[in-house]
């Protein structure tokens, strides 16, 4: 049975060699779920480039994780890739594959951690600017993560709290509360060393 498998083995190889999409995909295929992952994107990629469109597909879900790997994959290093994937079955759905379309919107809705993420994203960008607003929610948001980070909480509520900000103030006395003493030091260090960041002002 090793015998037959590995002669059709070698006579993919030879027709992928040459050229053939099918055969390069087919061989893909073989590899990305057996025992060498990266040859496997090789020839994925080269059938793929041929706009050989089932290539295309599983290449994207090979980026998007939706397919089954052998541990060879992770061995290697296989990291997933949200853009490539995108490219790839946008590739394929243009091409009239329709389930990598149900894949694009799955990929493309954002999540509650996305969500989060930007948000963070944009509050940080703010409070950079010594927006106090902003410096007191971040610090409010430390608090309310799991495990809760006292330490940032404190160094962005004091900022708020320095400029005046009343529940900025009131929250920082709340939150000093449950701190030790060596938090106090290490948050109120950050504090006093923080610049805004100049190159974010408008």
């Amino acid at each position: 049975m090793t015998e037959q498998f590995d002669e059709f083995e070698a006579t993919l190889r030879l027709a992928a060699e040459k050229g053939n999409a099918e055969a390069q995909y087919e061989l893909g295929v073989m590899n990305v779920r057996g025992r060498d992952h990266l040859e496997g994107m090789r020839w994925l990629l080269l059938a793929a480039k041929q706009n050989y469109v089932a290539a295309q597909y599983d290449l994207g879900r090979v980026y998007a994780h939706r397919v089954s790997m052998g541990s060879g994959a992770f061995e290697q290093g296989y990291v997933p890739d949200h853009a490539e994937a995108l490219k790839w079955l946008r590739l394929a759905a243009n091409n009239g594959q329709t389930e990598a379309r149900k894949i694009i919107t799955e990929l493309e809705t954002p999540t509650p951690d996305d969500e989060l993420h930007e948000w963070l994203d944009e509050l940080r960008t703010e409070a950079n600017k010594d927006d106090q607003s902003a410096q007191r929610e971040l610090g409010l948001h430390f608090c309310e993560v799991k495990p809760q980070d006292y330490i940032c909480a404190y160094l962005w509520i004091s900022l708020a709290a320095a400029q005046g900000d009343k529940r900025a103030i009131k929250a920082g006395e709340t939150i000093k509360q449950r701190m030790t003493s060596a938090q106090i030091a290490a948050a109120q260090k950050l504090a006093h060393e923080w610049k805004p960041n100049a190159s974010s002002r408008p």
